[in-house]
């Protein structure tokens, strides 16, 4: 009789270790996958800024390689405002 009650007392601890073992699993998940989004939007904000900077390279890139430079061709308003962000 006393092994049987040892039994089912180590096999209730058992349970209650997975159960325990469970929910700490589901909780680690979860901070994952709330750290994951969180990333993505950081890393979705970060290129967001970077584009126009991308952009207005590009643009000073193909207004130089379209021709001779003509200083006339550049926006000028532009390229300040490009300078100031840096």
């Amino acid at each position: 009789m006393e092994s049987e009650s040892k039994v089912h007392q180590l096999e209730d601890q058992i349970k209650a270790q997975e159960e325990h073992h469970l929910e700490n699993l589901e909780r680690f998940k979860k901070e994952n996958s709330e750290s994951l989004e969180q990333y993505k939007v950081k890393v979705v904000v970060g290129i967001m800024n970077y584009l126009p900077k991308l952009r207005s390279k590009y643009i000073l890139h193909a207004q130089v390689a379209m021709g001779p430079f003509d200083i006339r061709r550049v926006d000028i308003n532009y390229l300040h405002q490009y300078i100031n962000e840096i």
